[in-house]
């Protein structure tokens, strides 16, 4: 993937991500208050399912409608690829450049607060149920570890908590780990980092947290709502001062008076909180089509050495069909199958480069089993039309076709095919020639070597000769087009001239 394109979909993302933020910041109160904490921690998987929305949003060629799979036809052609030379850092690039540091400091920064809090919990004692012991760090009890976490406590455990409150603390830890939150504070840690230069980002990190710890406690005093006043008791007297980046603190108390609050409030219906969840649920999936459609992305430039047609169609007067995208060397046909009205039709076409930004199309429509038509046209970068039929009472009857053609860089131009030396064919002397073309940045060769030798001189002079003819799509950087070179491999087939002879 090119710069630019990693640059628009990080641009793409970090648009879904303010949408998705501001619209979880907004409502996670009214949704605590209306359905309950679990719905309010809920509403944060708008967050990844925008951004993901953005990330593979609706390709939006020169034109609309989705694109349908191509089935390309084999048939031998020289191909070419680019090797650019000394080409100039572009804008995209040092933007992801500078990206990429703040990536890797902002990740190192994370790593190394884990890593500090992890050494100041001390070495683990394991012991039974899934529970270890640390040093009486005030930030115990908390679950960590990552894919699996134990609930580690403090060596101070028995003494700073009574057997309820041991209970009602363990149990906390523990849904923790069975809710699989330390998963997602890893997800939330990811987005974090991916976009360490966005405030909002960090700013609704800590909000997160604290949602995910009032649906755990909504959670534990669903299952035991005599103990509230104990597990208020025992909240009260956390004392923990740390945030580690990915486990979950029991003593972690901002706002601590929130937490108490809440657990005063009676517990929302289970009728109550499944309607706040599919609530949820049809906001994501509205929110991430609207993000899908809106930012969608533009169609990106063919491969090297590669001609990509886009066409679109109306038969008889009816709705606009396509686009279709066609992809493939230059000169080989690329077809597509559809349905319209009832009816089989195929659209095969092939496109050459030409000189100064044309393109020789040659194209052939089929309906059913018959061939409609077999239009040829040269087209500029404004593309082409094609209409074939004729003007009735009842409107238009016939097709008509709008084409646009692009060339991937390091694309042959007006690549004639080497000739076969006289005699050779028939004698059955095959071989291929690998030659290394220097392309100026108007695309012409200014020099053609024979990189590796067919075997024969004859082939080798064919193809160099012929070579130095040819025009090339050249690299552009910045807008600019630069010289390179280009490696061309032509295949001298004997079997194919003898059956071109019999046709």
């Amino acid at each position: 993937m090119a710069s630019p394109e990693v640059l628009a979909l990080l641009v793409r993302l970090t648009l879904a991500a303010t949408l998705a933020l501001a619209i979880v910041l907004l409502l996670r109160r009214p949704m605590r208050h209306a359905f309950g904490a679990n719905a309010a921690y809920a509403v944060w998987t708008l967050v990844p399912a925008l951004m993901l929305a953005s990330a593979f949003s609706r390709v939006a060629p020169q034109g609309t409608g989705v694109p349908v799979p191509v089935m390309p036809l084999q048939a031998p052609m020289p191909t070419a690829g680019l090797v650019v030379a000394a080409a100039p850092m572009d804008v995209a690039g040092v933007i992801l450049g500078a990206w990429s540091i703040g990536l890797v400091l902002w990740l190192s920064m994370r790593v190394v607060a884990q890593w500090r809090w992890r050494s100041h919990i001390g070495a683990l004692h394991h012991a039974d149920n899934g529970t270890a012991y640390g040093a009486s760090d005030p930030s115990l009890p908390a679950a960590v570890g990552w894919p699996r976490a134990v609930v580690v406590l403090p060596a101070d455990f028995d003494v700073r908590f009574s057997e309820n409150e041991r209970a009602l603390v363990l149990e906390h830890e523990r849904r923790h780990v069975a809710r699989g939150d330390l998963h997602a504070q890893m997800l939330a840690e990811a987005l974090r980092a991916l976009l360490w230069f966005h405030p909002l980002v960090h700013w609704a990190a800590v909000r997160f947290r604290h949602d995910q710890e009032l649906a755990c406690d909504a959670d534990v005093i669903a299952s035991r709502p005599a103990d509230s006043a104990t597990y208020a008791r025992a909240l009260a007297g956390a004392a923990g001062l740390r945030l580690p980046p990915v486990a979950t603190a029991w003593g972690f108390s901002h706002p601590l008076k929130e937490r108490l609050a809440m657990l005063q409030l009676p517990p929302r219906s289970m009728a109550r909180q499944r309607v706040g969840l599919a609530m949820i649920t049809l906001l994501t999936l509205l929110a991430s089509s609207v993000v899908w459609a809106a930012l969608a992305r533009e169609a990106s430039a063919p491969a090297e050495g590669v001609v990509r047609q886009t066409w679109t169609l109306t038969i008889d007067g009816g709705e606009m069909l396509g686009p279709f995208l066609l992809a493939d060397r230059p000169g080989v046909p690329v077809e597509v199958r559809f349905e319209q009205a009832g009816e089989s039709w195929t659209l095969r076409s092939s496109a050459t480069p030409l000189p100064e930004g044309r393109f020789d199309v040659q194209t052939t429509i089929i309906r059913g089993t018959e061939a409609v038509a077999q239009p040829r046209l040269v087209i500029g970068a404004d593309g082409g039309v094609i209409q074939i039929g004729e003007e009735s009472p009842t409107g238009f009857r016939g097709v008509k076709a709008e084409v646009q053609v692009e060339a991937g860089e390091g694309t042959a131009v007006a690549a004639r095919v080497p000739p076969y030396p006289a005699g050779l064919s028939k004698e059955g002397v095959e071989g291929r020639v690998l030659l290394r073309i220097a392309v100026d940045s108007s695309g012409r060769a200014i020099e053609v070597r024979v990189e590796e030798s067919s075997g024969n001189p004859a082939l080798d002079e064919s193809a160099r000769t012929t070579a130095q003819q040819w025009r090339f799509n050249p690299k552009h950087v910045d807008g600019q087009p630069v010289a390179g070179e280009v490696l061309v491999p032509v295949d001298f087939r004997a079997k194919d001239v003898r059956q071109d002879s019999r046709t």
